[in-house]
This record gives structure tokens, sequence and C-alpha cells, in this order.
């Protein structure tokens, strides 16, 4: 049987939303915890209080602003920031509160 996924270096979002960060991670804390670099990410913002990152990619598709459908491409997975190899990172919150991503997307397996 086929595998479900998606078979890609590209990043997609989650759900349909609005590009708020589109760049390289400069928090300032980042003095201080190196590794909690993100590298070149996205932040998109989605219903009211819920948004999520993706990070580490070597490049990027969008800007600040777009707006984003879930099979819109972000940009490429990388090893960015404090990766420690190709890959990209999924973070997702509401009300700021982190929650699970793979429940979100519809992709939690409960059989």
């Amino acid at each position: 049987a086929p595998a479900a996924g998606v078979d890609d270096d590209r990043i997609f979002p989650l759900k349909d939303g609005v590009v708020r960060w589109a760049d390289w991670d400069s928090r300032p804390e980042l003095i201080e915890h190196p590794g909690w670099d993100r590298g070149l990410y996205v932040l998109v913002d989605h219903s009211p209080g819920e948004q999520s990152r993706y990070c580490y990619a070597t490049a990027l598709l969008v800007k600040v602003g777009d707006y984003v459908g879930a099979w819109t491409p972000l940009g490429y997975m990388g090893a960015t920031g404090a990766a420690l190899g190709p890959h990209w990172h999924v973070g997702y919150t509401k009300n700021g509160v982190g929650v699970d991503w793979m429940k979100e997307a519809g992709l939690d397996d409960e059989r």
C-alpha cells in the first residue's frame, strides 16, 4: 500500500493564514541561549489566537503579509540556526500555549 504523506523538501503550512514573520531569528535571548536559534523561519497567524512556525529553512518563498493556503510552499527544508542536520521544525500555539500540531493538522492516528 502507498505511504501517506508528502515526500518533499518544501515546507507547507498546517492551515491557511497570514505570514507575520519570514526572516532570520533575531530574538535578543539568543545571545545567552544560542541553542534556541530557529534559523531562517516563518511564523503564520491562523484564526484568532492560533499561530504556527516553521524553522531551519534554507530559503523562504513568502514574505510578511502574504496570505498562504494549506498547500502554499513557505520555503525549503534546511539546517540553519541550531539545527544539527537538514529538517524543518513545526511549532503550533493556541492562545500562547503549545499544542500538538499533528492533531491540528488532522494527522493524529488513534488506531
